[in-house]
């Protein structure tokens, strides 16, 4: 599906503990995915709960467990962020 929704939760989380492991390819991607989706909370002011391949949300619900599952990297790579959730 090009919708993607609580299943992906878990990537962010995943690569992070994979980065801390010290695989250093997970280091890269985490840092790439934990920039566009501060970009994307900041535009969106939190997370939705169904987004599309192209980053938009598709629908009006709000998803703080996606925070939750974020933390880890946020703290780790942008402690502002992490500081304000």
């Amino acid at each position: 599906s090009a919708v993607f929704s609580y299943d992906s939760i878990r990537i962010v989380w995943r690569l992070d503990l994979a980065c801390r492991l010290g695989e250093a390819r997970a280091c890269g991607l985490v840092e790439r995915l934990v920039t566009r989706l501060a970009a994307i909370h900041e535009r969106d002011g939190g997370f939705f709960t169904r987004y599309g391949a192209d980053g938009t949300p598709r629908n009006a619900e709000r998803a703080l467990c996606f925070e939750g599952a974020m933390l880890p990297a946020m703290q780790r790579l942008r402690p502002d962020i992490a500081r304000a959730w």
